[in-house]
């Protein structure tokens, strides 16, 4: 299952640290793994403002939950979770209701 995934820093985060710009670089680096791995389709960080993105893969909600709260960075944000179609699988729908639609007529 496809999922969006959402990250902000919202207000004035705390001056940062070294312990803060290590979990941030791990979480960066865990996120690129996943990249390589074939588990996360694009991700990119704000530019402009505290937060980032990424289209992830997982079996189910406990394992989406599993992958991102392994992150370093986890309780210092807020997260946004939306599931996803794949474009195929929306193009199936999209069809079946544009031929019902024509039927209709």
């Amino acid at each position: 299952m496809l999922y969006l995934v959402i990250c902000e820093v919202h207000g004035t985060p705390p001056p940062a640290t070294v312990e803060s710009l290590e979990a941030g670089k791990t979480t960066l680096e865990m996120i690129r793994n996943w990249q390589e791995q074939g588990i996360v389709h694009g991700a990119g960080v704000f530019s402009g403002r505290m937060g980032m993105a990424f289209v992830i893969d997982a079996a189910s909600n406990a394992g989406l939950h599993a992958l991102v709260a392994s992150l370093p960075t986890f309780t210092h944000a807020e997260w946004q979770v939306i599931p996803m179609l794949g474009i195929d699988e929306d193009l199936v729908m999209t069809e079946a209701a544009l031929a019902r639609y024509r039927e209709a007529r």
